[in-house]
């Protein structure tokens, strides 16, 4: 696998915490990039559907096969990716272990804002994407994992171009 230039982004954190909104400015900002949208890709199984924290395993090994297959073609090509979903960081490892022996570098970053944040943020949402209580469970499983500091970016007090700018010049979130 021949990488010049390509990198991988991991877009992460609660629901309404800016995840799509980023992930898809990111992407736009490079010349040679791909914007993955894990809900699309998880979204894709219709019979025997289950969401995903009531997933027995089942669908969330296939959506990380399927994820892991779309990130290496892109890549294979020297495109960058940009990958949005709630990912957990023992999830973080199957990316690692697929592409860090390849140099492809990797950036993991954790959107998170607080509990208002994410309620006003959700409220604003068209009703059938809203996830209620959802967000804030969520966002409560996140703080007690003890992910690494270095890794979370609060975006309550910071303008989308500001949370951008950070993710693509800062180093500290290199895996």
């Amino acid at each position: 696998m021949s990488n010049n230039h390509a990198k991988i982004y991991v877009i992460t954190g609660p629901c309404a915490a800016g995840k799509t909104t980023i992930s898809g400015m990111i992407a736009s900002k490079m010349n040679n990039s791909a914007f993955i949208q894990g809900d699309y890709i998880y979204l894709m199984v219709v019979g025997g559907f289950v969401v995903p924290w009531e997933d027995d395993g089942t669908y969330i090994d296939l959506f990380w096969e399927n994820i892991l297959a779309i990130t290496e073609n892109f890549i294979i090509r020297n495109i960058s990716v940009v990958l949005e979903y709630v990912i957990f960081p023992e999830q973080t490892k199957r990316i690692v272990d697929r592409f860090k022996e390849k140099n492809i570098p990797i950036k993991y970053t954790v959107l998170m804002a607080d509990e208002n944040t994410i309620r006003e943020r959700d409220s604003n949402r068209d009703v059938h994407e809203r996830m209620g209580e959802r967000a804030i469970i969520l966002l409560n499983e996140l703080k007690e994992m003890n992910i690494e500091e270095k890794y979370i970016l609060d975006t309550t007090n910071l303008s989308k171009d500001q949370v951008v700018n950070t993710i693509m010049t800062e180093n500290r979130f290199l895996l």
